[in-house]
């Protein structure tokens, strides 16, 4: 079958009444439907999985698209040049009914010239940029802020202020962070002593015996055990979450085998299905470092102020790889990694400087098996000032993406929305950085 037979003209289509409102193109399962005009109106069209490289493979006059209707189980891709080039949207659909998206977002209205209809592989992804908050708020708390995770009460995030020692904080879920945190304190002594100078972006554990766990990945130390001639390498550390007062530690050993830096470890991500794998990074992540993924020991782990093996000598590797580009992207300075709650999706936020690009990934995680090579094939990536994925960052003016967290915020009555959430700090050489911490739903 040619490719635009797979169009389906309106004509051909019935008038549909969906949720009080007459829909002329109704998608099913594996379609989607385009609209010339917003909140689903005007001359439309329906196209089935597919590549459709321009307006007349499409079936809608070019630059039109204003509203889309995403079926069951199916993803559009939709580009601003014809042939899949200057990537706009990711739409999607949930497993059981259509998304309705009565807008196309940011600067992207009216711009599409080619898409891609595909299967949902994986979970479904938080694309949909909701807005900030707290929204440029400049504090002592936000300079060099680094990192965010939480429990079912707590946001927790670390922070490395210039002129001071690094530092962990808690905010009550219930705050805005228009005030100060409820708890904050330094690097502890059993750090210091190697010479450890920053926190990076964390997860939290929930042990069986001990409790909660903030568990903090940490650079430039001195290796503890002293088996690398006084090299730095990178640290995970744990904190008790009810005082932050320090548990244990152990080097995150097999950082930057790949020829990267072996003592980064700007982030870290535990899995949340199989709950003892955590994934981390060096500085770099490309075909020569992959995300790592360590084994964790929670079974024998002890309170030990001195260094401790909980870390597994077996470990895991998970290549990152862009199967619309048939490469594996070079991705430099990751500042945070994190799963969705089913474990399907793996989402990682890079950048510093203008060198690097600021963008949010989003991968498919499904099928991971630990101590082997995995491969997670990226689904999308956000755009600065466009579309639905809108991570807006100004590399110019000293903007730089930081840590980020998966905490879906439906029905807690919380002033947060959504499900994912991700940090983007203002650098300011005179006075305190101003953070905004942006906010994504799976649902428009």
């Amino acid at each position: 079958m040619k490719l635009f037979a797979r169009v389906l003209s309106v004509s051909m289509v019935m008038t549909v009444a969906v949720q009080g409102h007459a829909y002329t193109c109704t998608p099913g399962t594996g379609q989607v439907a385009l609209y010339r005009d917003g909140n689903f109106s005007g001359p439309c069209t329906i196209l089935s999985w597919g590549n459709y490289a321009n307006a007349a493979q499409m079936g809608i006059a070019n630059d039109s698209v204003s509203s889309v209707i995403v079926g069951p189980g199916t993803r559009a891709l939709l580009y601003q040049d014809s042939n899949f080039s200057a990537k706009l949207n990711t739409l999607e659909g949930s497993w059981a009914s259509s998304t309705f998206y009565a807008s196309m977002g940011v600067n992207a209205n009216d711009s599409a010239s080619s898409i891609r209809v595909a299967r949902i592989d994986g979970g479904n992804i938080a694309t949909n940029y909701l807005g900030n908050l707290p929204n440029n708020r400049e504090s002592y708390w936000t300079d060099e802020i680094q990192g965010l995770a939480h429990d079912d009460s707590h946001w927790y995030m670390t922070q490395n202020p210039r002129g001071d020692s690094p530092q962990l904080m808690v905010w009550p879920l219930s705050t805005n962070m228009s005030g100060y945190p409820s708890l904050r304190v330094a690097m502890p002594w059993q750090l210091n002593r190697f010479g450890c100078d920053h926190f990076g972006d964390p997860d939290l554990f929930q042990h069986p015996v001990w409790g909660g766990l903030l568990v903090v990945p940490v650079e430039g130390c001195r290796d503890p055990y002293g088996d690398m001639g006084g090299a730095k390498v990178g640290v995970v550390a744990l904190f008790r979450a009810a005082d932050l007062s320090f548990f244990a530690m152990d080097t995150l050993f097999a950082q930057g085998q790949g020829g990267a830096s072996a003592e980064k470890a700007a982030w870290l991500a535990i899995h949340p299905i199989t709950k003892t794998t955590l994934f981390s990074s060096s500085n770099v992540v490309d075909v020569n470092n992959p995300v790592v993924a360590y084994e964790v020991d929670w079974d024998d782990l002890q309170p030990n102020d001195n260094p401790a093996y909980f870390l597994w000598g077996g470990y895991g590797t998970a290549q990152l790889w862009d199967a619309e580009a048939q490469n594996y992207p070079w991705i430099y300075t990751p500042q945070g990694g994190v799963f969705s709650s089913d474990g399907r999706v793996f989402y990682l936020v890079n950048g510093y400087g203008c060198d690097t690009g600021d963008y949010i990934r989003a991968f498919d995680a499904d099928g991971f098996s630990p101590y082997q090579g995995n491969t997670f094939s990226m689904r999308t990536a956000s755009a600065s000032e466009y579309g639905k994925f809108n991570f807006e960052s100004h590399c110019s003016t000293g903007e730089e993406p930081q840590g980020m967290d998966y905490l879906d915020m439906t029905g807690r009555g919380m002033p947060f929305s959504g499900q994912l959430h991700v940090m983007l700090l203002d650098n300011d050489e005179i006075d305190q950085d101003n953070l905004y911490l942006k906010h994504y739903s799976i649902t428009p």
